[in-house]
């Protein structure tokens, strides 16, 4: 057992560091092919610097997974909306794809992706090395006072300790949000599903395009609407609980469930998102949870053998959307269908010829609209500050007098704006229009920071999980979205709503079970001897150690009572001291 784990360690640092040095030679390749391409004015060549510093952010992702998820997920939504298109026409040698007007135009395209890249690297890599500075820092500190203390030291075999899963589960507080969240995800998801249907039955015997010229809310209630929108806040609440998988895949399926009534209307994105966002979980879990198995064998092929199919059919939706066929065979269909979902790339290029058209409409703080919406077309906007209320649709009014970046550029490069066509947008381009080359490079500094920030909070406590999850739904989208996607659920009053709701509901199933169901609290040995038992240890004389502050705390303070108790110990029974010891009990396990 002892070897083959050796075997295993060597095998896995061999890995890390062949994967390392691909990553420190793509980097600075990436950057050669760009200026290259740039001197001799081939803009297929600086692509290809884009696509090599693209695989060097995957690998660099990889390599730190646990704090680098939501920058990995992002980085998919790249490649899908952004990096298919082009790359498929270099591949093919025909750069005509792109569809641009101009060399002037594909550079903007090629180097705003490369900004944007080399500047979500770059902060999250400082972000990296700022966590590994401050954790060495702790690590040093806790070796401190052990060895003042005098308590035992160990290097040799490692001690077991507690997994992120298990450290929060632990804590019963968080049953409480469990059942919170579980209750009233319920609820909304029911709203949800009424909502799909209803939209099912507006649109029934409609083109496409009617459903963005009428508001939902001319045909959905106002109660179930609120219920519907609350229902991801409330999925992201009950996941964040860190729940057993069954009923976490049980949720997960539900919600993909929620997105098949717009599915079925034509728009996929909202199916894809909730699809790749239970991928998302079941990798954070995967990488944070060892005391179950979420990514299997099994699963995983059976994700290679679906998503080719899954892919063929998203793109057949164009061909049923415009009641056309095709035949093309299966490999060329999903060739096809990821070429149309790269259309952003194109889109960078439009955005581009009718900047200055924009630019006309005065400075709108697009990379902001999500908040800006929040506020001003909001209850508080509405209510307390008259704020003028625009329409939803696509209308003359929203494009020039909103500060939706996808419609005001919509209104000048599509012909159909009016008629419930256009395009979509892109973080890259909302910070384009705002400040130039450098919008995007200190937007995308910012947004490295935020979801390094995210990531780093998944698993670690509830609120910081339920905000990761609920911005990981619209991290993927953003490369065709808007900039503020990730961050701007914050100020929503649904948002704020749905979080006041499990408080408030889960400190009603504290006062239920507490003074209706059970008298009995419990004890500072009881939460010991659960700590002891699920590293596997039994009571004894001295704390066992730990590699986490929150494990070794409740061992802790039973070492300092029965020390005190004994008459042994000079450190009184407090909070201070009970905390100077479990920070005792920390060591690097090496």
């Amino acid at each position: 057992m002892a070897f083959t784990a050796t075997k295993q360690r060597t095998a896995s640092g061999r890995a890390y560091s062949i994967a390392y040095s691909l990553f420190a030679a793509l980097a600075p390749l990436s950057l050669c092919l760009y200026v290259t391409g740039d001197v001799f004015h081939d803009s297929a060549v600086s692509f290809m610097g884009v696509m090599a510093l693209f695989a060097a952010n995957t690998i660099y992702a990889f390599l730190g997974l646990r704090d680098r998820l939501l920058f990995l997920f992002l980085h998919m939504g790249i490649a899908l909306f952004l990096l298919s298109r082009p790359f498929i026409s270099v591949l093919e040698n025909e750069l005509s794809w792109w569809y641009m007007s101009s060399y002037e135009t594909e550079m903007f395209a090629v180097t705003a992706l490369y900004l944007s890249m080399a500047c979500l690297l770059a902060a999250t890599a400082a972000c990296g090395v700022l966590h590994n500075h401050n954790q060495r820092q702790r690590q040093r500190a806790a070796s401190c006072i052990g060895r003042k203390l005098m308590l035992p030291q160990t290097h040799k075999a490692p001690l077991r300790s507690l997994g992120l899963s298990e450290k929060l589960t632990g804590e019963k507080r968080l049953q409480y949000i469990r059942w919170a969240a579980l209750l009233l995800y319920a609820m909304c998801l029911l709203g949800s599903y009424y909502a799909g249907v209803l939209k099912l039955g507006y649109m029934s015997g409609r083109a496409y395009t009617d459903f963005y010229l009428i508001d939902s809310s001319d045909y959905v209630p106002w109660v179930v609407d609120l219920m519907a929108v609350m229902e991801p806040f409330m999925l992201a609440g009950y996941l964040a609980t860190m729940p057993r998988r069954r009923g976490a895949v049980l949720c997960l399926i539900a919600h993909v469930a929620t997105t098949l009534p717009m599915l079925i209307i034509g728009s996929r994105s909202d199916f894809v998102i909730a699809f790749l966002f239970a991928a998302l979980y079941f990798v954070f879990r995967a990488v944070t949870d060892k005391t179950q198995v979420w990514v299997s064998k099994r699963l995983i092929i059976a994700c290679c053998v679906a998503i080719p199919f899954g892919v063929v059919a998203m793109g057949l939706m164009d061909y049923m959307r415009a009641g056309s066929t095709t035949d093309l065979g299966f490999a060329d269909l999903v060739v096809d269908a990821l070429y149309k979902q790269g259309v952003s790339f194109t889109i960078m290029g439009l955005a581009y010829d009718v900047n200055d058209q924009v630019q006309s409409l005065g400075f709108k703080f697009y990379s902001m609209s999500g908040i800006i919406s929040a506020f001003t077309q909001g209850f508080v906007g509405q209510t307390f500050f008259d704020f003028p209320l625009l329409p939803t649709t696509n209308s003359y009014e929203l494009a020039t007098q909103g500060v939706s970046y996808s419609h005001a550029m919509s209104f000048f490069a599509h012909d159909n704006y009016l008629g419930g066509e256009g395009y979509g947008s892109s973080y890259i381009l909302e910070l384009f229009a705002d400040f130039g080359y450098m919008g995007i490079a200190v937007g995308s500094l910012i947004l490295g920071f935020g979801l390094f920030f995210l990531s780093h909070l998944l698993g670690r406590s509830w609120f910081g999980g339920m905000c990761s999850l609920v911005a990981a739904t619209g991290v993927f989208h953003m490369p065709r979205g808007y900039f503020d996607e990730w961050i701007s659920y914050i100020w929503s009053t649904r948002f704020l709503l749905a979080v006041a709701a499990l408080v408030v509901v889960s400190a009603g199933f504290y006062f239920l079970e507490k003074h209706v169901f059970s008298t009995r609290k419990m004890s500072l040995a009881d939460i010991a001897r659960g700590a002891l038992k699920s590293v596997g240890a039994t009571m004894v004389e001295k704390p066992p150690l730990f590699r986490d502050f929150h494990a070794a705390k409740p061992v802790a303070a039973q070492y300092v009572g029965k020390q005190e108790e004994a008459g042994e110990s000079r450190y009184p029974l407090n909070k201070k001291n009970i905390a100077t010891v479990s920070f005792g009990c920390i060591r690097e396990v090496r």
